[in-house]
C-alpha cells in the first residue's frame, strides 16, 4: 500500500500521516452529519445505514467512532417517497442559477492498492491524491486535475478501502462505469472488472479529441421515466439522449466533456434494485448547498443529509437519494476549492 500512495501523497502535497477528527471513514465531505446548534454534534446520516453498516463502515454518531462489525444491524429511516412533482418557481430558478458539475465518485474496493495499479495499467488512469486515516485509506484516479485554474476541473473516481475488509459485493443494480476508448487498453465492445469486481466498458470517442476519457456511470433504475424526472427536475441535471425505450444519458454538460450518468430500466421494475454495498455515491458541486437542498425538497425530492459543514473539515454538504436509492451528495463549490488551497 505504501509504495503507490507515499508517492501520491508527494505529488498532491498532503500529509500522509493519520488525521484524528470525527469524519466519516467512507467519504469525507458527505457521510457525517451536525447537529442544528452548528456544534458539530454528529448525528446519524439517515439512508445507506443498512449497506453501510453491513461493509463494517458505519460511523456511531454518537460517540464519534467508527468500524462497526459487518453484518451489525440498526435500525433504517426510510426517507418519504418523492411526489415527483415540478420543483416551485423559486426551485426552478435556483436551478437556473446553480453551477452544477460531477466532482467524483465514490466507491469502496477491496484491495486498494491492486486497485490503483489495475487502473493506471488498464486504463491509463494517474493517481492524483491520496489520504491514510489509519483504518481507512483512500485514492483519487483520473484523467486529469480535479481543479484546473482555480475552477472545477476533471470528475474523478475516490477509492475508499476499510481495514479487515478485503471484498464488496457489487450489486446487479451497478451497470458499468464507461471509459471512451483511446488512451487505455479498453476497446469498443470490451467489458472488464476490477480487482472488486466493478465492470468497466469502452465507450466510443467519436472524432473529438478534447473527449472527457471518464465518459459515464451507468445504474439500473426500476422506472426510466419516473428518474428521468427526477434527475432533471430534482438533480438539475439535462437529458442529453435517449435513443432507444429501455435507456438514457444525462448530466450537467455536453456529453463528449462531461462525465454522464446512463440510466438502464430494469426488466423486473416491480423488484426492488440490488445496489450492493460497493458503489456509494456521486459527489457534485453547487454554489450553495443550502439553496440547494431547499430546491430538493421544493420539488419533492428527499434530503438525507441536511445541508451543513462536516465536523473536523468545515466543507458543508447535502445530500438526497434518487427513487431507487441511488445517492447524490451535493458539496459547497468554494469550500472543495479551497481544499486544494489548503489540504489538510
Amino acid at each position: 500500500m505504501q509504495s503507490l500512495l507515499k508517492n501520491s501523497q508527494q505529488v498532491a502535497n498532503l500529509p500522509g500521516k493519520p488525521i484524528s477528527r470525527p469524519a466519516c471513514q467512507i467519504h469525507r465531505r458527505a457521510c457525517c452529519t451536525v447537529s442544528a446548534s452548528g456544534r458539530g454534534d454528529a448525528i446519524p446520516d439517515t439512508t445507506d445505514r443498512r449497506t453501510l453498516m453491513a461493509t463494517g463502515l458505519m460511523a456511531s454518531f454518537a460517540t464519534g467512532t467508527f468500524g462497526l462489525p459487518r453484518g451489525a444491524i440498526a435500525e433504517e429511516s426510510s426517507p418519504k417517497a418523492s411526489s415527483m412533482a415540478m420543483a416551485s418557481t423559486s426551485g426552478q430558478d435556483w436551478l437556473a442559477q446553480d453551477s452544477r458539475q460531477n466532482l467524483h465518485v465514490v466507491n469502496l474496493v477491496g484491495d486498494l492498492d491492486a486497485t490503483v495499479k489495475f487502473y493506471q495499467d488498464k486504463f491509463g488512469m494517474q493517481l492524483l491524491r491520496s489520504r491514510d486515516f489509519g483504518t481507512s485509506k483512500n485514492a483519487f484516479m483520473g484523467y486529469g486535475p480535479e481543479v484546473e485554474g482555480g475552477k472545477v476541473g476533471h470528475c474523478v473516481m475516490e477509492l475508499a478501502a476499510n481495514e479487515g475488509v478485503s471484498s464488496y459485493r457489487v450489486g446487479s443494480g451497478f451497470q458499468a462505469f464507461g471509459i471512451r476508448a483511446g488512451g487505455n487498453t479498453l476497446s469498443g465492445g470490451d467489458m472488464v472488472k476490477d480487482p472488486t469486481g466493478y465492470p468497466f466498458r469502452a465507450v466510443p470517442a467519436g472524432s473529438s479529441r478534447t473527449a472527457e476519457p471518464f465518459a459515464l456511470v451507468s445504474l439500473q433504475v426500476s422506472n426510466l421515466d419516473r428518474s428521468i424526472q427526477f434527475y432533471t427536475n430534482v438533480l438539475g441535471m439535462s437529458l442529453l439522449r435517449q435513443e432507444v425505450e429501455d435507456r438514457a444519458v444525462l448530466g450537467y454538460g455536453p456529453e463528449l466533456q462531461t462525465t454522464a450518468f446512463e440510466l438502464v430500466a430494469s426488466k423486473n421494475p416491480r423488484t426492488p434494485i440490488d445496489k450492493g454495498e460497493g458503489y456509494v455515491q456521486m459527489a457534485v458541486s453547487t454554489k450553495d448547498v443550502y439553496k440547494t437542498a431547499d430546491q430538493i425538497k421544493a420539488a419533492g425530492g428527499p434530503i438525507v443529509r441536511e445541508p451543513g459543514p462536516v465536523p473536523g473539515i468545515g466543507t458543508k454538504v447535502t445530500a438526497t437519494t434518487d427513487p431507487d436509492g441511488w445517492r447524490f451528495a451535493f458539496v459547497d463549490m468554494s469550500d472543495f476549492l479551497k481544499e486544494f488551497t489548503n489540504p489538510l
